[in-house]
């Protein structure tokens, strides 16, 4: 449903070109008959969400407890804020469209990737596992990630090449400028191209290439490489519309990809003696960057 719903926020939308008016409500029903099917789908599947939150709430006492999760947390709080419950509900759709997705997508291209450079996929095993050990970990959670600088590097890596929303989120210009000698009006829409700037020639060396080492020199490794001042690198974008829940992403990342890392080897299915296997790096562009094919490996528990 969430990717769905990204195709329709991206394809034709017939408000661009025509005002609504009540004589064109009909026409635009017509045309958009899918999306209103698409977010019935959507209101159903997040009233019954909302609707086990409310109950379990109930069964509690209304008492918060250490499972509580930001469902809870936001339905305990909304009435004194004065939100309604279609503000709860937008704000599960941001979830599952820009938190959920988003992550999944990022870690199966870093995976696609581990497997196409054993070298790189070793020395991270390496890296977890002996962490792991010395500490004694059944498994890698949050505070353990600042002691994992190749980890933190090939996630870097990962984002560089395969960003979650390779053309960010739409700027508008405040003022008229010049870029690269083109006329940019003010109040213009603007689009970033962050995939582009991820592999430009001109500021990474072997830019098509996996190579985390490349993110533990040169400053990378001690500068706020998510922070958008460094417009060499744009992951999640820069200014005012730079993504709220960056920090939130980036450790859910790091934690699943330790822990796959950590606890399993990996394989392509059928995969030959000799290490052959590839994996197909194909994607489809759009609001969101994907795979044009599912991953699918053969965990090795260790």
């Amino acid at each position: 449903m969430t990717m769905t719903n990204v195709d329709l926020l991206v394809g034709f939308n017939l408000e661009y070109y025509i005002p609504r008016w009540p004589l064109t409500d009909l026409l635009f029903r017509l045309v958009c008959w899918k999306v209103t099917r698409h977010l019935k789908r959507w209101d159903a599947l997040l009233e019954e969400v909302i609707h086990e939150h409310v109950e379990m709430r109930k069964l509690s006492g209304d008492k918060e407890k250490e499972s509580d999760d930001f469902i809870d947390i936001f339905l305990s709080r909304y009435e004194e804020y004065g939100f309604t419950m279609d503000n709860v509900k937008s704000l599960l759709m941001n979830v599952f469209e820009a938190a959920i997705e988003t992550s999944y997508l990022v870690l199966e291209s870093a995976m696609a990737e581990l497997m196409n450079h054993r070298r790189v996929m070793k020395k991270l095993q390496a890296e977890v596992r002996a962490y792991g050990a010395e500490k004694k970990l059944d498994m890698i959670r949050e505070d353990d990630l600042s002691s994992l600088p190749y980890l933190k590097a090939s996630m870097k890596e990962a984002l560089r090449l395969h960003p979650p929303g390779p053309l960010l989120l739409p700027h508008y210009s405040t003022a008229d400028c010049q870029i690269d000698g083109y006329h940019i009006p003010a109040n213009t829409r603007v689009l970033v191209n962050g995939w582009a700037i991820g592999r430009d020639p001109a500021v990474w060396e072997k830019p098509e290439e996996f190579m985390p080492e490349r993110f533990m020199r040169d400053g990378w490794d001690k500068s706020n490489s998510y922070s958008g001042q460094d417009f060499r690198y744009l992951p999640f974008g820069s200014g005012r519309r730079i993504c709220p829940g960056a920090n939130f992403a980036l450790a859910t990342m790091e934690i699943m990809l330790a822990n796959l890392m950590y606890h399993f080897d990996w394989e392509v299915p059928n995969e030959k003696e000799d290490g052959g296997g590839k994996v197909s790096m194909d994607e489809t562009f759009g609001l969101m960057l994907r795979r044009n094919e599912p991953l699918y490996l053969v965990p090795r528990a260790v």
